[in-house]
């Protein structure tokens, strides 16, 4: 009775320490993963939320093999990444490449718990979304919660999407089996449609189960049911499937075509990690004016700026006006026309 009630005094100050503390605190995400010959590993990982490595008591690892403390938290400000080996801990571990999780447990400051534990299962192990890796791959973060294969490994510098990649393409039908040759479309990326009649699609290299076909239509995106498409993705490889809509789609179809619906403007994916797409929606009276899309940053400099022409989708590749990456953080974007703002959002740049 008396453990019950300490470990309930406990989480009780722990959980009103959270939230009565309105300052964000450090934390960290697994952003990649790379084995060379005799299971030697480096792991990277990215810190959130701090410019200084004094902001951590400690960051610890934990693989099937045991738990460990990093010997020294140093990191740059201009990416905040840290690359760990089993020699830069205090005890080695070891991972297995054909199969493991690792963990990563940030003790904050002045805390003494572990602040948002990241995790990753791969190759064989339960719960794993990724196979076993050839040597010259890695596992990489490209999205706020995705990790997927790829055979262009950049560790120790900020991830990006190029060697992530397989391949999709096929037909699309409706409900009643008719085939679909335009429209917004997104699993991973951007469908493209081509004159043949095909869609082609990029998609994350890993075990990827699909179930849901995102679809831009006037203001309102909806997600249609398919029929489950289930891969294992592998990077620079080709597969071919169809895609089968399961819901009534006419409804959706024809507020595509009624003169007016309303202008609107998303982007995804949000969080996004290298790049994202805008879909644009303008009732055709409109369609003629001077369109653009202004993005800002938090101090409300504009970074950059995408001229429209009368396409429904263009992607923003994440960098500024002079071509540089822009830092990890929170955007705004404006849908302008004719010089006047009709739409607005925000969206989170993660790397």
């Amino acid at each position: 009775m008396r453990k019950t009630s300490i470990y309930l005094i406990i989480a009780f100050i722990f959980t009103n320490s959270i939230l009565s503390n309105p300052l964000p605190s450090p934390f960290v995400k697994i952003s990649e993963l790379k084995f060379e010959e005799n299971n030697k590993w480096f792991l990277e990982i990215e810190i959130f939320d701090s410019d200084n490595p004094s902001d951590f008591d400690s960051i610890c690892i934990e693989t099937s093999n045991g738990f460990s403390r990093i010997r020294s938290v140093n990191y740059t400000y201009n990416n905040n990444l840290l690359v760990i080996t089993s020699d830069s801990l205090l005890s080695p571990l070891s991972m297995n490449s054909e199969g493991d999780y690792v963990k990563v447990y940030p003790f904050p400051y002045g805390s003494s718990f572990p602040w948002f534990i990241d995790s990753l299962y791969f190759g064989d192990y339960p719960g794993s979304i990724i196979d076993s890796l050839q040597l010259e791959y890695s596992i990489a973060r490209i999205n706020w919660d995705l990790h997927c294969k790829d055979r262009n490994p950049t560790i120790g510098l900020p991830n990006d999407t190029i060697g992530t990649c397989g391949s999709l393409r096929g037909h699309i039908y409706n409900k009643y089996n008719e085939l679909i040759t335009e429209g917004t479309f997104m699993l991973d990326d951007i469908f493209y449609f081509h004159d043949d009649g095909t869609y082609s699609t990029n998609v994350y290299s890993r075990k990827a189960t699909f179930r849901k076909l995102y679809f831009v239509s006037s203001s309102l995106p909806a997600y249609l049911d398919i029929d489950t498409i289930e891969l294992n993705v592998n990077p620079g490889v080709l597969y071919e499937k169809d895609v089968h809509i399961l819901d009534d789609f006419s409804e959706v179809e024809e507020d595509v075509n009624k003169p007016n619906y309303k202008i609107n403007i998303i982007n995804y994916p949000n969080p996004f990690n290298s790049r994202t797409n805008f879909a644009v929606t303008i009732p055709s009276p409109q369609k003629y004016r001077q369109k653009q899309i202004n993005i800002y940053n938090t101090l409300g400099q504009k970074i950059n700026s995408i001229s429209l022409t009368n396409q429904s989708s263009v992607q923003w590749d994440g960098k500024d006006n002079s071509g540089k990456d822009a830092a990890t953080g929170t955007y705004f974007y404006q849908l302008i026309l004719d010089n006047k703002v009709c739409k607005s959002g925000s969206m989170i740049l993660l790397k």
